[in-house]
């Protein structure tokens, strides 16, 4: 057992060494529970009997102190647990694997006749310093098989989980039915049976060969072997009587021998069959990392290779989008300034159609100067109102349609830095475009507009800010002319020949005529003048200057952006680069982990193989 107990712990090993070399590869965890099941290789011996056959006597034997309960009634009521330990400790267990530490006297008080059994799951795990046990052999003491319902469920439950069978007979009372279905049913369910024929003591020493003699043909139609069945006293062998105590050092010796041949090899085999499907299973896993390392490898040389374009080929990128905006800018204009001077030339005369509705609270003959400016002020609201709605119906489309198509274009310009930006990583393409449509915008109008507009479609804020700034010119020069003939009609001659005119019309056709009188003149003048070839001239030059203007900040925008774009990109590409360079050199790591891990299950399962085959020479002996 001693050897056993070696072998598992070098087999521990190399399998910590396995677990060691899959780390990096994010596999270990596939070899943790084989790595357990080596460490755990726990050979749990039940002790079986019926009532008052020595059963705890016999195990105190064993573990050579008076640890496990005995007495004239039954005594055990739960499983216990025993195993190897530096220092004696109980505790209490329950199914869930909660442990709580205890005392002996509890311990003692549970264990007994009196104490509570209420859940089969609960039990005892107690630690000795029992070298014999060593760190594979549990020894535990079960209910006897002839007691109550519940204790005989407890047993039942235990021996689901036991790999050999400590049967205890009375050598005095040999044969009986109960015993035998017993033997026979555990030999059946277990497999791993060893008979101990206790009170041996109680025979003459004339009669003992018999009586073994006796046991044995008993029990080979069962399938017990000889070897299997052995003289014992648990009595003789607690007041260390030298016979007997040769009688406990070969039941050691016997269970450890059994163990081994008949339950080693099953467990080594158990554990020859994970590792087999082990490396079947990470296999393919180890070569899905690998694979995985190699596509991304070759994805990133690609977009390197892809990145490393000189400063020419960005120089030329960016006089192409140059040349697209003053295209587009130039092109605007014109349609721009086109449609505006048709426009115009209705909306002046919805102007001077619109006179009788101009409105003032003066008197137009008492005050003209003051009737005629609020008729001014009215006459420029009304016709600001007029252009405003005529830039947003007719204007405004056709900026929409133009910005729109130069943006078409600049994307199929841009195509191709964005899949690179992409490819290091700066975010899908549409993000990327859209943040650069963004930073273009802020760029060129951040003053211009208000955070709504800058959040909004890039190219709805740029439409919003031309056709603001057009209208805005456009009414600035309304202004100047409408304050310009105001100012001519209240000239001193005209003041008087109007006072002269106005006195004569309110006579003969009352107030409202003269306020029609002065509404006819100024709307015929402001007519006159903005029709004029000179007003004219001055909106359409205005017009194309302000929007070749707005398209130079935009170029300007998008030079800064690109500009950004294109460092950002190149940073990336520098940072994939050496993350490329640590890819390649832990890929490399990992073939090399991959061969030791795979060298070192080759080499579990070989030391397997050598073991059971050992151990099978051993049991075949």
């Amino acid at each position: 057992m001693e050897n056993f107990t070696k072998h598992i712990e070098t087999l521990g090993k190399l399998l910590s060494e396995a677990a060691s070399d899959l780390h990096d590869l994010k596999l270990g965890k596939h070899i943790i529970s084989l790595k357990e099941a080596a460490h755990n290789q726990e050979f749990r011996v039940s002790v079986l009997g019926r009532f008052k056959h020595g059963k705890s006597s016999v195990i105190n034997a064993l573990l050579d102190q008076p640890i496990s309960p005995a007495d004239t009634l039954p005594c055990t009521s739960r499983i216990i647990e025993f195993k190897y330990g530096k220092n004696p400790c109980f505790y209490r267990c329950n199914s869930r694997g909660v442990k709580i530490k205890s005392t002996i006297a509890k311990f003692k008080k549970d264990s007994t006749i009196n104490g509570s059994y209420s859940s089969p799951t609960n039990f005892w795990q107690i630690l000795l310093p029992v070298a014999w046990l060593g760190s594979s052999i549990t020894l535990v003491d079960t209910p006897g098989t002839d007691e109550d319902k519940k204790r005989l469920e407890i047993s039942e439950n235990e021996l689901k989980r036991s790999d050999a069978a400590l049967v205890v007979l009375k050598a005095d009372q040999l044969g009986s039915l109960e015993d035998l279905e017993l033997i026979e049913d555990l030999q059946l369910r277990i497999g791993c049976v060893i008979v101990l024929v206790n009170r041996i003591d109680l025979i003459s020493l004339d009669q003992r060969d018999r009586i073994m003699a006796y046991a044995a043909n008993l029990l080979k139609p069962i399938g017990i072997h000889q070897s299997k069945i052995l003289p014992f006293s648990a009595k003789k062998a607690s007041e260390k009587n030298p016979e007997f105590l040769e009688m406990l050092k070969n039941t050691h010796k016997c269970i450890s021998q059994t163990l081994l041949k008949d339950v080693g090899g099953a467990k080594l085999l158990g554990l020859m069959m994970r590792t087999e499907l082990l490396v079947k299973e990470i296999t393919p896993l180890i070569e899905g990392v690998i694979h995985t390392s190699q596509k991304n490898l070759k994805a990133s040389e690609k977009s390197n290779n892809e990145a490393k374009k000189n400063h020419q080929d960005y120089k030329s990128l960016m006089e192409n989008v140059h040349k697209t905006i003053q295209l587009s800018g130039k092109g605007t204009a014109n349609s721009a300034s086109r449609i505006f001077q048709k426009q115009w030339k209705l909306i002046v005369h919805r102007l001077k159609n619109k006179k009788d509705s101009w409105y003032s609270v003066r008197n137009p003959l008492f005050s003209p100067r003051a009737y005629a400016i609020e008729i001014g002020e009215d006459a420029k609201r009304s016709l600001e109102k007029m252009v405003e709605q005529s830039v947003k119906i007719h204007l405004q489309p056709t900026i929409e349609a133009k910005v729109a198509n130069m943006q078409k274009r600049i994307r199929t310009d841009l195509d191709e830095l964005y899949i690179i930006a992409a490819s290091v990583g700066l975010g899908d393409i549409e993000d990327i475009e859209r943040q650069l449509l963004s930073g273009v915008t802020k760029d060129a109008f951040g003053d211009a507009i208000d955070d709504a507009a800058l959040n909004a479609t890039t190219g709805a804020a740029i439409i919003a800010v031309v056709s603001g700034i057009i209208g805005y010119i456009i009414a600035d020069i309304i202004l100047f002319y409408i304050l310009g003939i105001i100012s001519g009609f209240l000239n001193p001659i005209l003041l008087a020949v109007a006072a002269s005119l106005g006195l004569l019309t309110y006579i003969f056709k009352g107030k409202n005529a003269v306020g029609k009188w002065i509404k006819r003149k100024i709307a015929k003048k402001l007519s006159s003048k903005l029709s004029s070839d000179e007003v004219i001239n001055q909106l359409v030059s205005s017009v194309k200057d302000s929007t070749i203007e707005l398209f130079k900040k935009l170029s300007k925008g998008y030079e800064n952006q690109i500009s950004l774009l294109i460092k950002t990109t190149k940073e990336k590409v520098k940072a994939t680069e050496t993350k490329r360079i640590r890819h390649q050199k832990k890929l490399k790591r990992n073939l090399r982990k991959q061969k030791e891990a795979q060298k070192n299950l080759n080499k579990i399962i070989t030391f397997l193989k050598k073991e059971i085959t050992n151990l099978e020479k051993e049991r075949m002996a």
